[in-house]
């Protein structure tokens, strides 16, 4: 549960990065700006004409286009926009100016100008619009500035921009930048002779314009006292030096923060499991055999594992022991017990009526095989809760009817197995009950946790450091900013991935007690020894004597292949009393038998569709030099 939620969370976060910035469409009309042109002159009087020109390509009907300019911000005390703009609009190469109908709208903060001329998908409207702006420059006794934003807030990412900015005088001393806002680059900008132009490509955002040219440009009075070309060039050097320390902050300094939080998770994580599990780290061999129990009393008793925590719909993902490894240790511990035999086919197992079964291994063998017979055919395995896809969601009713009998049909199928699971469970906790066997497991206390709260704490920290960047840069255009917070917020969600699984696992198996660390340092000594049996010479391994049960819990710690070799390796004959036990080792670890029990998942799954089955349903702001203004458009 914990581990669906922290997924749930990064998913969240990943969401949210994705979609950051991303602008809404206007109404229901569809259309793309392939091209957008302005071209400001500014003439001696301190006025100025703005011509617009802009192509939309639609590809839905449509009514019209709109486009704004803005006063509000940082502009010229007197600065003001001509109530009657002039209009021009093209349809497919055709005048269509004396058909149109335009309306004036006055805005808080600006003027809209709407242009009807509906039409239909397929259509390429190209609208012009002159406007005349009146102090438009901040006259300094030196210096006439630029700071104006033209454009802020389209509808439509305008394709491919470009901006002109014509003075009816030349002087010999100016200078214009252009600012796209954010950690966008400043666009590409030309001079020649007394026109500079400007082109930007995917213009989503603002553009800004920041210009000084020598007070002779314009014949009006100063309209603002002193001198200003030095405070211009420091902005422009400011705004230079923001953006690279934002830029070292975005791909340097968040991410190393990232990366060091995730560290310090990954540390806090490793050094509580250490202390919870003080010995894992142990490399001594033990030859002798802990113990002689069941494979199932051993999963409980040394690792805190129950059938619940192995097997399908509930199991836990990564655990110590694998369902298969458990399923096949208990039946070849059956056979090494002498209860249950091969039969001469090595097909079945077949029960010898002297020898009876605990409690427990008789709620086993009903889990694998339905029922206690006196024999089993092996490829049964889990015939008992059969279920494929196509077939449990098939039905002849329609409507609610159809959506209660596939319920009830999967219901009943995980309903059967998770009983049988329970029973095997209550069964081997009544064996420990009984027969006063200790846990060398117990739980984690509260204390235990909070190390593996703060480490997650850290998680989410580096994860969200590293979204907030990514978001941030993908809405400032910042492709480097994007890419590596991104990586590194993979590698967050990685961690979290591994650390949320092995706190799950640390949840269910428990701690070391250390009232019993003698008994469970044996059996981790004795699980080193089948790990590297290998390595080991014939004279090591002939002191072994109860084969037949080191066989049995090689084959529950995953071993069973290892020690197989090590006996063809080394040359081992085993007395002829366990050569039965080799047999079935054989049989019961092959990977047909192992195909079978790997069907338990895919059934599991196939019920839980039917137990959730549903009937398909029908059905502007300023720029970075401080300027002024503003511009949009779009279509309605």
């Amino acid at each position: 549960m914990k581990k669906q939620w922290f997924l749930w969370l990064l998913t969240t976060l990943l969401l949210g990065f994705l979609w950051t910035g991303q602008g809404v469409l206007a109404d229901d009309v569809d259309y793309s700006i392939p091209r957008y042109e302005g071209h400001l002159i500014i003439h001696e009087d301190n006025t100025a004409s703005y011509v617009e020109q802009v192509t939309y390509n639609f590809d839905s009907s449509y009514n019209g286009q709109y486009l704004s300019l803005g006063t509000g911000g940082n502009m010229p005390q007197g600065f003001a926009i001509g109530r009657t703009p002039t209009v021009q609009v093209l349809r497919n190469g055709e005048n269509i100016t004396d058909s149109v109908r335009t309306e004036f709208e006055d805005l808080s903060k600006g003027v809209r100008l709407k242009i009807y001329n509906g039409g239909s998908s397929g259509d390429q409207v190209q609208v012009t619009v002159t406007w005349t702006l009146t102090n438009l420059l901040n006259v300094y006794q030196d210096v006439a500035e630029l700071n104006w934003v033209p454009i802020s807030n389209w509808d439509e990412t305008l394709r491919d921009v470009r901006l002109t900015v014509t003075t009816d005088k030349s002087v010999s001393e100016s200078q214009l930048w252009g600012h796209r806002g954010g950690m966008h680059p400043k666009a590409s900008v030309t001079k020649d002779g007394n026109s500079y132009t400007l082109t930007a490509k995917d213009v989503s955002g603002l553009i800004e314009l920041h210009a000084y040219w020598d007070r002779s440009v314009v014949s009006v009075a100063p309209t603002k006292a002193g001198q200003a070309k030095d405070k211009i060039l420091a902005t422009e050097r400011g705004i230079d030096h923001r953006r690279e320390l934002l830029m070292e902050l975005l791909t340097l300094w968040i991410p190393l923060g990232a990366i060091l939080l995730t560290v310090v998770a990954v540390w806090v994580f490793h050094r509580a499991k250490k202390r919870l599990l003080p010995f894992s780290e142990d490399k001594g061999y033990s030859f002798a055999l802990p113990s002689d129990l069941s494979p199932l009393l051993v999963a409980k008793q040394v690792n805190g594992l129950e059938l619940e925590e192995l097997s399908p719909p509930d199991a836990i993902h990564g655990a110590d022991i694998k369902l298969e490894n458990y399923i096949q240790a208990e039946l070849l511990d059956l056979i090494a017990q002498g209860k249950y035999v091969l039969s001469s086919d090595k097909k079945q197992l077949l029960q010898k009526p002297d020898k009876a079964l605990t409690a427990y291994e008789s709620a086993f063998l009903t889990y694998l095989f339905g029922e206690v017979r006196e024999s089993y055919t092996l490829s049964s395995v889990f015939d008992d809760y059969q279920a494929d896809r196509k077939t449990i969601l098939a039905s002849d009713l329609k409507g609610a009817a159809k959506k209660h009998e596939i319920t009830a049909r999967g219901a009943a199928i995980l309903r059967r197995l998770q009983n049988r699971v329970t029973k095997v469970d209550r069964a081997v906790a009544q064996a420990f009950r009984t027969e006063g066997l200790p846990n060398y497991r117990k739980p984690l206390s509260v204390q235990d946790k909070y190390p593996l709260m703060l480490s997650n704490a850290f998680l989410v920290g580096s994860a969200l450091c590293s979204v907030g960047a990514a978001a941030y840069s993908l809405s400032q255009g910042y492709l480097k900013g994007m890419v590596v917070n991104g990586f590194i917020l993979i590698i967050t969600a990685l961690t979290f991935w591994y650390v949320i699984s092995q706190q799950q696992i640390l949840s269910h198996e428990g701690k070391i007690n250390l009232a019993h660390q003698t008994e469970y340092r044996l059996w981790l000594g004795f699980r080193h020894m089948l790990q590297d049996i290998k390595t080991f010479d014939r004279a090591e391994l002939e002191s072994i004597i109860v084969w037949e049960k080191v066989l049995v819990y090689a084959t529950l710690f995953g071993y069973a292949k290892r020690v197989q070799e090590a006996l063809t390796v080394k040359g081992l004959t085993l007395p002829s009393e366990q050569l039965a036990s080799v047999d079935a080792m054989d049989v019961i670890t092959t990977a047909y038998f192992s195909h079978s029990l790997q069907r338990i998942s895919t059934y599991s799954q196939a019920a839980n569709q039917a137990v959730n089955f549903n009937l398909p349903s029908s059905g502007g702001g300023g720029g970075f030099s401080g300027g002024g203004g503003g511009g949009g458009g779009g279509a309605f």
